[in-house]
Parts: structure tokens; C-alpha cells; sequence
């Protein structure tokens, strides 16, 4: 299981993303080369999914000067150089909540205001 960012305390280091290893119970540091545009990110500016499939995590983070999708491999163990652009309906500012599916390797990405009835869904495949 991968999990990163948070802001409340911010991840100590360059990376924010932790890995729980069910079979040992614990939590590993993978300690990544790279960075995805910091070491840390709130819910409110950014999503992770993983794909098991290909043994990848994908972090788009949607506002801020980060603004962009990251992609971690874990077979490496690195951070791709630089991230891809979001694509072009989501805009910068709508909150955005995504589930991945493996099956189609693509994103479901819902995108809203707070607090207002303007969501709307998209299907997204990151880039490899």
C-alpha cells in the first residue's frame, strides 16, 4: 500500500510517500530518487492512485507551481524527471477526487467546486 503527501506534520525529507509492506506489518521508507514537486500536499491540491498492474503511483498534483502528473515506478524506485501536463479540462482551482482502474488503466477523475453542484467527471489515462 502507497501513501504520500499530508501537510499536518509536513513529511520530513525530500519525498512525501511511504509504503506499508502487509506481509511484514510495517512501514518502509523507499526513499525515491527524485522529488514530485515537494515533500508535501494536502488532499486539497492533489491525488494518488496506484496502478498494481505496472507497479506505478500517479500524483496529480492540480494547483499550485508543482502543477502537474508525477509518476513513480516502483521497480525503480525513482520519481520520473519531469511531470506531464494535466489535461486541459481541469482546470486550475476545482478540487478533484480520482479512482483508478486497473482494468481499463485509466482515471476516473471527478472535479467540483466546494460546496457546489458543478461537478463534473472525466476519464483520463496518465502518460507512461
Amino acid at each position: 500500500m502507497y501513501i504520500g503527501g499530508g501537510a499536518y506534520p509536513i513529511t520530513k525529507g525530500p519525498n512525501p510517500l511511504w509504503i506499508y509492506d502487509i506481509g511484514a506489518d510495517r512501514w518502509e521508507d523507499p526513499t525515491p530518487d527524485g522529488v514530485p514537486g515537494g515533500n508535501h500536499f494536502g488532499t486539497n491540491v492533489a491525488v494518488m492512485s496506484c496502478d498494481s498492474r505496472k507497479d506505478r503511483v500517479y500524483l496529480s498534483r492540480y494547483r499550485g507551481k508543482a502543477r502537474g502528473a508525477y509518476v513513480y515506478d516502483a521497480k525503480k524506485n525513482a520519481w520520473r524527471g519531469q511531470p506531464s501536463p494535466l489535461p486541459g479540462f481541469w482546470a486550475n482551482g476545482p478540487t478533484a477526487s480520482w479512482l483508478f482502474h486497473p482494468g481499463l488503466g485509466v482515471q476516473f477523475v471527478f472535479v467540483a467546486h466546494d460546496s457546489q453542484d458543478n461537478g463534473r467527471i472525466f476519464v483520463y489515462r496518465p502518460s507512461e
